[in-house]
């Protein structure tokens, strides 16, 4: 036998784990302190303090194999709640339905939360009669034993002449990946999904709808709803076979396809009749459309298909279709779906289009690259790695670097601890992702780069600090800082100031790209123009002595789209900030100190003990 003791002294990092609803959460939405149920977990005991008499409610609730109330009982507690912030889990219950939540109207995650019904062996369906409108990161039904949803009054809106549900599910900020979820498996074979849920879930692009063990509500058959293809049709329940002698105009209305649709042995050139055609939602998992064996096919691109679930197959069709990024790149955008879901001749979009990769590594005698007229890369990868004594990359006239729209990485590691770049190298990767060991090279300074602000200055390098007597007016022009930006000690209410910054880019081992300290007023946490941030620390942006109720999620969302953002890559008064009050930039060689030490002392012993 032996036992295990375990010293674990923590890095100055954050690791990704869920923290539950943000202080800022309840804040932000004015929840009164009348409303929050803070038990969070729902008993016969805690229902005591539940807020009964409040429209909108803000907690974290539980309902679980603890409850003992009846759902009578809860229908009473619930029977004001029209409006709900906060999450929403029903796990492991005996309760046969949902109804006792009927009142509920509208239900508002916070940027993590969900809303779940899970392993409630007993329940046969949700029962929100009343419910129209479902905003969270997830939504999920799984294991239960239901066989209706029965969410009569959750339906499709129109806002601004633009088709939009009245269901959504939003995003976790700073989420590089823009899906959402919803999760829907049921254990009772007589559960189904009505095609008017599914068009409910359809209808919004970010949101991936999985389910299993699912099956199709058989709706009523009309002029418009049909089985068979016919003219006029707009929606068809099961699953769609067009052949050498199939109609196609019966097709050009026809906007949904509940089911699969199958393309095979015709002579057609394009995808054209299919004009109308904007999803195709099979219930079971795999591919929903399957393309093959039309010869005469030369343009897979659909003219309104927006969305699918699963995979678009082609096989044996005209072998044209083998100069696949033209095509892949035109379907994948038209339809916002990852490449790799579109698959020709068995292999993934992704796997035909150019990825290729540039290396030199371990080339120990490598001063530079000296590529003197280079002006632009396209690659998957630049690989620049291990080369002990590379000290400049000197490429100075390269201007672009294009790659393929699934992999983008600019390695610069484990080089000669003397390697600079210069600022323009580093600006030609503002708009993919890099990880680099290096340091910035000598500047050559100019009416555009300088030291420090100045009237026609864009861009700075080096640390630049911002502080109570600074001259907030210099900073108007500048778009880029290569280097870290403080803002310390200030009585800034948000950073329009900095109407221009585009981009911030840190190097040294250690350093925040932009670090806030002391800044009690400060309200707004957004930039007008920021598009992205980088740093070789993992918390890029950070946010010492400021006011708790900040939110960051508009900050998130101007980085997301730029940044492979976590939300550990963006801290507010964590614990570490003590190392950071009170330091100037003078000193700035403490600035680290603290965390520095901790990751130096950072250890792990395993003592074993055999007895």
């Amino acid at each position: 036998m032996y036992l295990a003791f375990i010293l674990l002294i923590p890095f100055s990092i954050q690791y990704t784990y869920d923290p539950g609803i943000p202080k800022s959460f309840f804040k932000d939405k004015k929840c009164g302190e009348k409303c929050i149920f803070d038990a969070g977990t729902l008993t016969r005991n805690t229902s005591k303090t539940f807020p009964k008499t409040c429209e909108t409610v803000c907690a974290d609730l539980k309902i679980n194999e603890n409850c003992d109330l009846t759902e009578k009982e809860l229908t009473d507690i619930f029977k004001n709640m029209k409006r709900f912030l906060g999450r929403v889990s029903i796990e492991k219950t005996n309760y046969t339905s949902g109804k006792f939540l009927a009142g509920l109207e509208s239900i508002e995650c916070d940027d993590r939360g969900s809303f779940s019904f899970f392993n409630n062996e007993h329940l046969k369906e949700l029962g929100l009669i009343n419910l129209t409108s479902i905003a969270c990161y997830d939504f999920s039904i799984l294991y239960n034993s239901m066989n209706t949803l029965n969410l009569p009054k959750l339906k499709v809106k129109s806002l601004n002449s633009v088709s939009i549900p009245s269901f959504q599910i939003i995003k976790k900020p700073g989420y590089r990946s823009k899906d959402a979820n919803i999760w829907l498996s049921e254990d009772s074979s007589e559960f189904c999904l009505k095609t008017e849920e599914m068009d409910i879930f359809m209808e919004n692009i970010d949101v991936n709808v999985a389910t299993a063990d699912v099956k199709y509500c058989q709706p009523l058959l009309t002029d418009k709803m049909c089985k068979e293809t016919k003219e006029g049709c707009i929606g068809m329940i099961g699953n769609v076979e067009i052949g050498p002698d199939t109609d196609l105009n019966a097709f050009k209305t026809v906007e949904r396809i509940y089911g699969n649709l199958v393309i095979n042995g015709t002579e057609i050139r394009d995808l054209g009749f299919l004009k109308s055609l904007e999803y195709v939602t099979d219930v079971d998992p795999g591919g929903p459309i399957i393309i093959e064996n039309n010869p005469n096919l030369v343009n897979i691109t659909f003219p309104k298909l927006k969305k699918i679930r699963g995979e678009i197959h082609f096989n044996d069709n005209n072998e044209v279709l083998a100069s696949l990024p033209k095509y892949c790149k035109a379907l994948s955008k038209s339809m916002n779906i990852d490449v790799g879901k579109i698959l020709v001749d068995g292999m993934g979009c992704d796997d035909n289009l150019d990825f290729g990769v540039v290396t030199w590594e371990q080339n120990s005698q490598l001063l530079e690259l000296g590529f003197l007229n280079l002006t632009s890369i396209s690659c998957a990868m630049v690989d620049i790695s291990a080369n002990v004594n590379l000290k400049r990359l000197n490429m100075p006239n390269l201007k672009t670097m294009l790659y393929p729209p699934v992999m983008n990485y600019f390695m610069l590691l484990d080089n000669s601890p003397n390697l600079c770049v210069t600022t323009d190298e580093m600006a030609v990767t503002f708009d993919i992702y890099d990880h680099f060991t290096a340091k910035y090279c000598e500047p050559v300074f100019n009416d555009k780069l300088c030291k420090e602000p100045r009237n026609g200055c864009t861009e700075l390098i080096g640390e630049v600090e911002i502080g109570p007597n600074t001259d907030l007016e210099a900073f108007k022009t500048i778009e880029r800082i290569y280097g870290t930006l403080i803002i310390r000690g200030t009585d800034i209410e948000d950073f329009e100031f900095l109407e221009s910054l585009q981009y911030v880019a840190a190097l040294e081992a250690w350093d925040h790209a932009i670090l806030v300290i002391d800044t009690p007023n400060l309200i707004n946490v957004t930039f007008p123009k920021l598009q992205k941030v980088r740093a070789e620390i993992k918390d890029f942006i950070k946010f010492c002595y400021v006011n708790e109720t900040i939110s960051l999620e508009g900050l998130y969302n101007e980085l997301e789209d730029y940044t492979e953002m976590e939300y550990y890559n963006i801290t507010v008064n964590s614990d570490r900030c003590s190392g950071y009050r009170n330091v100037s930039s003078e000193d700035s060689s403490t600035r680290y100190s603290i965390p520095l030490i901790i990751m130096i002392i950072a250890l792990s012993y395993e003592f074993i003990i055999y007895y």
